[in-house]
């Protein structure tokens, strides 16, 4: 993908309006919930990428909005802008992380409100899956307290890997300012 342009940036912002409008008209909505949870992010770092994010209640409910003629209409704006092969849809079991402050302490941030945002992916031998939880539950309070105030939260991607039968793949999502 070439470098973001204007018209790129612009034409992403109308498709998050209209993915927006479409969720307010056609998803029932929770008032104790957070946000849709809607971002779109530039890689600095390495080739240009984008990450769009958006948290649904379920790979049910957003398999409505893939399946909307608002989504095949906005795939038609974005189409000239994106390498459509190399596009990744996945989701993440159980992380909010993208939803409005979803902090534990007072004080946390959430990654909508920071500068940066990183997103790591760890494969696991899928027989391996609870002892990597428990070694996340034992030593990520030292990468949260490193990124403090921002939080990281982290999940189990739901769709395997094309080739990956084998393997699950932990995603960790973060925020962090310069």
């Amino acid at each position: 993908m070439p470098d973001p342009t204007p018209a790129l940036l612009e034409t992403a912002r109308e498709v998050l309006r209209v993915q927006e409008d479409w969720c307010a008209e056609n998803l029932p909505r929770d008032s104790k919930k957070p946000p849709h949870g809607v971002g779109l992010f530039v890689r600095v770092d390495g080739s240009p990428s984008l990450l769009l994010t958006a948290h649904w209640d379920s790979t049910a409910r957003h398999g409505e909005w893939i399946q909307s003629q608002a989504n095949r209409d906005v795939l038609q704006m974005l189409a000239p802008y994106l390498d459509m092969p190399r596009v990744s849809l996945f989701h993440v079991d159980g992380v909010e992380a993208f939803t409005g402050p979803d902090a534990k302490a007072e004080g946390e941030k959430a990654v909508l409100s920071s500068e940066y945002v990183s997103v790591s992916r760890f494969k696991v031998a899928a027989d391996k899956n609870a002892g990597f939880e428990r070694t996340w539950a034992e030593v990520g309070h030292i990468l949260q307290a490193f990124v403090s105030p921002f939080v990281h939260r982290g999940g189990w991607r739901i769709e395997k890997q094309e080739g990956s039968d084998d393997k699950d793949e932990f995603v960790l999502i973060g925020g962090g300012m310069t």
